[in-house]
């Protein structure tokens, strides 16, 4: 379309390339299922494997200020990924008011959280729309550690429930979505069969995969995860990214 051209030319001729710098921490973001998260809910409205949430950073990447521009280019080129690399709306609030579950899977699925996320982790740290995609879509495994986690503590299965995890660059972050259980371990219930209730998930809560408390890093890596979730949901990822 012209209009699309337009941004095109016009963001060609007043930016110059982003030299990103390399924070000292950086992560690509996902969401798991768990029907105990009101994200992870959500999520699973959409997926049986996982949602992408984000790219994010600690420090700023470099001096590039925000163009008018930003947001309309980023709005088209997240259009045109987000059902490819599972990229949901996650839309909790609106005016100020928390909404309804159901509310919220009505919101649609793009592109009001993908240009939040870019407005908030990308272009506030210096990384044009360009920038931000190249992080999001990149799926290789080189370089990207366990470095963050959400996690809750079942007491049922005595366990950790990873909520959401972050691979990249950087010291490991845990955060609770209620106080976790010292010297337990974390755990990654999967979902695949679209047609198990909630009810049956928790009768028969037999984790499929458990790390341990201390350095799970060691276990999860993003190459165990990508194969066993992202690529089970977006295959072409796998064989893009090998």
């Amino acid at each position: 379309m012209l209009w699309q051209q337009y941004f095109k030319i016009i963001s060609t001729l007043l930016v110059s390339p982003c030299i990103c710098k390399g924070g000292e921490w950086e992560s690509i973001q996902f969401q798991l299922i768990d029907n105990y998260d009101l994200l992870g809910k959500l999520c699973s409205s959409f997926s049986n494997f996982f949602c992408l949430h984000g790219y994010w950073f600690e420090t700023r990447q470099s001096n590039r200020k925000p163009q008018w521009f930003d947001i309309p280019k980023f709005a088209i080129m997240a259009n045109d990924t987000w059902q490819s690399i599972n990229w949901f709306t996650f839309m909790t609030r609106k005016n100020g008011k928390n909404l309804r579950v159901s509310s919220i899977k009505s919101e649609g699925v793009c592109c009001f959280s993908q240009i939040r996320q870019y407005e908030k982790h990308g272009q506030a740290f210096g990384l044009s729309p360009e920038d931000y995609m190249a992080k999001i879509t990149n799926f290789s495994t080189p370089g990207k550690n366990l470095n963050r986690l959400r996690v809750r503590y079942d007491c049922e299965t005595d366990l950790n429930i990873i909520l959401e995890l972050g691979f990249g660059v950087g010291r490991l972050k845990i955060h609770f979505y209620s106080p976790i259980k010292s010297n337990t371990s974390f755990a990654i219930i999967p979902r695949f069969d679209p047609k198990t209730t909630p009810n049956q998930l928790r009768k028969n809560l037999k984790p499929m995969y458990t790390f341990p408390f201390t350095d799970p890093g060691n276990h999860l890596t993003f190459d165990f995860f990508k194969k066993t979730f992202v690529c089970r949901a977006q295959p072409w990822i796998c064989e893009t990214f090998k």
